[in-house]
């Protein structure tokens, strides 16, 4: 995400997100290494969610709840991921504006498991037959989903791509 809005900016932002959730602020941890998001944990009851801030000059509202929609068609189908959560007005993603930054939240269940090392990833064969039973049923799912978004941003039109 652009440097200039991860600064004193962000606090606002994230205190009013927060706000918007239910969360406390100060739980709030951030997740290095999101390129064009800010990703933070939020641990409570001993559960974990993943909080990400997306800037709407990258992808707009409709473009993320569209893929919110995607994610939740696939946890209705039986997929394993990390599924989408609402805020307290119901919304599955919400809008934030501070010193023209415009931001879209959205908030999500952290996913269970561990984090396999790449020799580990290799030399698993269980986990190559569950990705393989994992793409079949997102490939099962796809055939009967309807999009709510139906146009599509290609890269070759994003200029932070481009040049």
């Amino acid at each position: 995400m652009k440097k200039e809005i991860i600064n004193d900016d962000i606090e606002i932002i994230l205190n009013e997100v927060a706000n918007r959730y239910g969360l406390i602020r100060d739980k709030l941890v951030p997740i290095i290494g999101g390129y064009q998001n800010l990703v933070y944990e939020y641990i409570q009851n001993d559960r974990s969610y993943i909080l990400r801030l997306s800037n709407s000059s990258t992808r707009n509202n409709d473009e993320i709840n569209s893929e919110l929609d995607w994610c939740l068609y696939l946890v209705d189908y039986g997929v394993p991921l990390s599924k989408p959560l609402s805020t307290l007005n119901g919304l599955m993603t919400e809008l934030v504006s501070y010193n023209e930054i415009k931001i879209t939240a959205t908030l999500f269940e952290k996913a269970r498991g561990i984090k396999l090392s790449y020799p580990e990833y290799l030399n698993n064969v269980e986990v190559f037959k569950e990705l393989g039973r994992t793409t079949g049923r997102i490939h099962n799912a796809s055939k009967e989903y309807v999009p709510i978004c139906t146009y599509y941003k290609f890269w070759i039109y994003n200029e932070q791509v481009t040049g």
